[in-house]
């Protein structure tokens, strides 16, 4: 029994070591020279980061946002304008009749069929966005 708890012992120990080692490696930036390096010196090297890197990611991902957020406003628009007038008030076929009777039947309007048209636009959107 004691044999074993020496060597778990140690091996804890060791694993504690060479993770402080890590950690303490983390601490030099510049690695050439092995030195913890300035805080001016990861300043300079955290502002040159921050200007080629991190803002125009951040503008690219902004812009495309937008425009795909627009995009889809305006799919969504076609989709509810499609269901409010080119299905309830069709102008092609002169058989097909109003289709207004089958929404004044029901307690609901047509403005909950439409939102219910858009919430489904609106999950699927979601679901080819992920």
């Amino acid at each position: 029994m004691v044999q074993t708890q020496l060597a778990l012992g140690y091996l804890g120990v060791a694993f504690i070591r060479s993770a402080q080692v890590r950690k303490n490696l983390l601490l030099t930036v510049d690695r050439k020279h092995e030195t913890p390096s300035s805080a001016k010196h990861f300043a300079r090297h955290a502002m040159g980061f921050m200007a080629f890197v991190a803002i125009p990611y951040m503008l690219e991902r902004t812009l495309m946002e937008n425009v795909g957020h627009y995009t889809f406003a305006i799919f969504a628009n076609k989709v509810e304008s499609s269901l409010r007038i080119h299905n309830l008030f069709p102008t092609q076929d002169a058989h097909r009749l109003c289709l207004l009777s089958a929404v004044a039947s029901s307690n609901l309007t047509v403005g909950t069929y439409a939102d219910q048209t858009f919430g489904r636009v609106e999950y699927s959107h979601f679901l080819l966005k992920r």
